[in-house]
């Protein structure tokens, strides 16, 4: 399914970086500074399909690209890279990993895992090796170093299934920016005006704060703790979601990647504009939008626990309480960013085996 542009008609048609009106293709030449340029608000190499041609030019896209884009976007490439996201623009990034099962540092690319060097299983008796005609010289050279010999049958892949491990860190600086670049294009989408936006956005200087205010998302109630644990089991599992919120004299976005990435971006503490509540969910296994409240049911409640209505909506108050027990309380804090890190993983690792399993043929697929 193709996502329709969200060409929104509450964006202002100024690029939120550089504070310039945008052009059209028609009024300037395609390398024009202030020229209309189509952003993907949450980056199109993690799946991202929110996208607008209001919000940013020409140049900006590319500062904001170089600067920050493709930097963060490296954060997320275990997880891009295994659960075959559809994007518009292809690519074919290669990661390094560590097979669990083997002891063995991999390479990934084009959706399989091999070795940097090709590798002989003696268990198994298969050399892995990428591509397979290397594991046919390897297979040679292990004949005529008497290793193995002719007539022992010796299989050739260029995939190693098994466990994989990748290692993951980000640069916090470029993290903290890459998710306030998704918050602020997402308030511009919906026609929050760069003047709104000082507490991530440098509108003099032009770029965003080197210094980003992220308060870590915690549950703020039962229902929502609930929805959390579970939200594995939901059919649009994993998701990308944003919610925009403006009221009580503060303006943030919450940004949520792969459900595993979670915090508040605060865009302004004193915020004086209207009172705004958007939200945007994608289910990223199943490439198409869907409403917040579909998203929300898709995870059954038990009885005794209230419904949630309003994901990600709160005063002030709160968002100064999780601020304070992220500081005071890292140990509660800690455990479950582990925990919702570690529920990506798991199933990514499951996903990936399951379908390397159909493209090899040892189990059908029963999707067909």
């Amino acid at each position: 399914m193709s996502l329709p542009d969200h060409e929104d008609q509450k964006a202002n048609r100024i690029c939120y970086l550089r504070g310039k009106g945008l052009k059209s293709p028609e009024e300037v030449r395609k390398e024009h500074p202030d020229r209309e340029s189509l952003e993907h608000i949450i980056p199109n190499a993690i799946g991202g399909k929110l996208k607008s041609k209001n919000i940013l030019s020409h140049a900006g896209n590319q500062q904001l690209n170089d600067e920050i884009d493709t930097e963060f976007v490296k954060v997320f490439t275990s997880f891009t890279t295994r659960l075959s996201l559809n994007k518009d623009r292809k690519s074919k990034p290669s990661i390094n990993a560590f097979h669990v099962d083997h002891g063995l540092n991999v390479i990934s690319k084009d959706g399989k895992y091999f070795p940097a060097s090709p590798y002989f299983d003696k268990e198994s008796g298969t050399i892995y090796a990428y591509p397979l005609k290397n594991a046919k010289n390897y297979k040679k050279l292990l004949i005529n170093t008497g290793v193995i010999s002719e007539s022992d049958e010796i299989k050739l892949a260029d995939d190693m299934a098994g466990q994989i491990e990748i290692p993951f860190g980000f640069d916090n600086q470029n993290f903290k920016q890459g998710m306030a670049k998704i918050a602020i294009g997402y308030a511009s989408l919906n026609g929050i005006a760069r003047e709104h936006l000082k507490s991530a956005l440098d509108a003099k200087n032009n770029s965003i704060l080197d210094k980003i205010l992220l308060v870590p998302s915690l549950p703020t109630s039962q229902s929502e703790d609930f929805f959390e644990r579970n939200v594995i089991n939901s059919p649009h599992y994993p998701c990308h979601t944003l919610t925009l919120c403006g009221h009580e004299g503060i303006l943030y976005c919450h940004v949520e990647l792969f459900n595993a990435f979670q915090w508040y971006v605060i865009l302004s503490e004193d915020y004086q504009g209207n009172d705004i509540f958007q939200t945007y969910t994608h289910d990223l296994l199943n490439d198409q939008e869907i409403c917040r409240a579909d998203y929300i049911a898709s995870v059954k409640m038990p009885d005794e626990l209230p419904e949630i209505k309003e994901l990600r909506k709160l005063p002030p108050a709160h968002i100064n309480h999780i601020a304070r027990v992220a500081a005071t309380k890292k140990e509660t804090l800690k455990s479950y960013n582990h925990f919702k890190f570690n529920q990506l993983s798991d199933f990514t690792k499951q996903y990936f085996v399951y379908n390397q399993a159909i493209a090899l043929g040892l189990i059908e697929n029963n999707e067909e």
